[in-house]
């Protein structure tokens, strides 16, 4: 064996320019064979029967354009020994959802539901989702759409947004002052 590897080491390095080239067309024949022989990328993942996949086609459902488009999410918070979805609180609750959605360019809304797994355990803090049809967060009315949100705050409720929608940095007005501070 040892004759062997020195002969191999004595021929690679008196053609060395010709080992090279030989390792490189190899190298390439490889590559070519391995794109040759790939699948095409997948863009989605089904596992059915699976939770996951129930959880995927849940939210497919209630936001079919969950991918493009301007997103917000809205958390109410009731008192000690009240929750979003029952009694006042949640009456509440789904008035503002409802309220929210006739919002022009509200494309779905979806209240919170322990279904969807929106509420917590104790059933005191929920998370409203929005989805909508403008492309950038300055096509929005957020004033109308925060004081659609806060019209559940009270003092058994408290009232939190966020996402896309309602950042301000992402809004042009505000996205032109960032960048005109920024240049002085």
């Amino acid at each position: 064996m040892s004759t062997f590897l020195y002969r191999l080491g004595r021929f690679s390095y008196r053609h060395k320019w010709g080992v090279i080239v030989g390792w490189l067309l190899m190298l390439c024949a490889l590559g070519a064979t391995a794109m040759g022989l790939m699948k095409p990328f997948a863009t989605s993942t089904t596992i059915p029967g699976t939770e996951a996949q129930r959880a995927l086609d849940v939210l497919e459902k209630e936001f079919p354009s969950s991918s493009d488009g301007v997103t917000g999410e809205i958390v109410f918070q009731t008192a000690e020994g009240t929750t979003v979805t029952a009694g006042a609180e949640g009456k509440a609750v789904r008035e503002a959802t409802d309220t929210i959605a006739d919002i022009p360019g509200a494309e779905a809304v979806a209240a919170p539901s322990a279904q969807l797994g929106t509420v917590s355990p104790d059933g005191r803090t929920g998370m409203a989702k929005v989805m909508f049809d403008a492309e950038q967060p300055g096509e929005i009315d957020t004033t109308t759409l925060e004081k659609a949100a806060d019209s559940a705050d009270s003092s058994a409720m408290t009232v939190a947004h966020g996402g896309d929608a309602f950042d301000p940095w992402r809004r042009p007005s505000a996205a032109s002052a960032k960048s005109s501070a920024s240049s002085r």
